[in-house]
């Protein structure tokens, strides 16, 4: 079993709030959810009250005074409340092994699905770096949720799957490069 550290709070910026999730990944970086879009952000502690945060391909420097409620972004206040919500209890997932039999479609590489079961999360896209043993999918099967890792380092290519899809073992999940 995995122990993917899953928060949930109740961010609210100028009397309008979201609801954000986060869920930190192996590599250190976290993806957020915020209104169904996920971004992966990374965080750089500069001081106490002040973060440099990388999302996606933008940075931002953020700093906390947490007397006053403000944040700034950038240099731009912002009156803000961040409160930790309770995350409910879910199934945990299962690590499955890496997929080494990975099919050679002329040179690229192709991650199938070891399982039969449905797509509950797609945790890249097209154009993401990922590592051996990170994460990429979530397929859900007989009720126990499968965390589906690369078996090598490498860019996504392309996805085959979509949240929601029942897969059958041995199809593509997605192509590596």
């Amino acid at each position: 079993m995995t122990n993917h550290r899953e928060e949930r709070y109740k961010v609210i910026i100028d009397n309008i709030t979201k609801i954000v999730e986060a869920r930190k990944q192996k590599s250190e970086e976290l993806v957020v959810t915020l209104e169904g879009k996920k971004y992966r952000i990374r965080i750089n502690k500069i001081s106490d009250n002040k973060l440099l945060i990388n999302v996606d391909d933008e940075v931002f420097t953020i700093t906390f005074d947490e007397e006053q409620e403000l944040i700034f972004v950038d240099g731009y206040p912002y009156r803000a409340r961040i409160i930790k919500e309770p995350v409910p209890i879910v199934k945990r997932s299962i690590r499955m092994p890496f997929i080494r039999r990975t099919v050679d479609m002329s040179s690229k590489k192709v991650i199938v699905s070891p399982i039969t079961g449905k797509v509950l999360d797609i945790l890249v896209k097209p154009g993401d770096k990922v590592s051996r043993g990170e994460v990429i999918a979530v397929i859900e099967s007989m009720k126990i949720r499968n965390e589906i890792a690369s078996d090598k380092d490498g860019v996504i290519k392309r996805l085959f799957i979509n949240v929601g899809q029942v897969l059958r073992k041995g199809e593509k999940i997605a192509e590596i490069e």
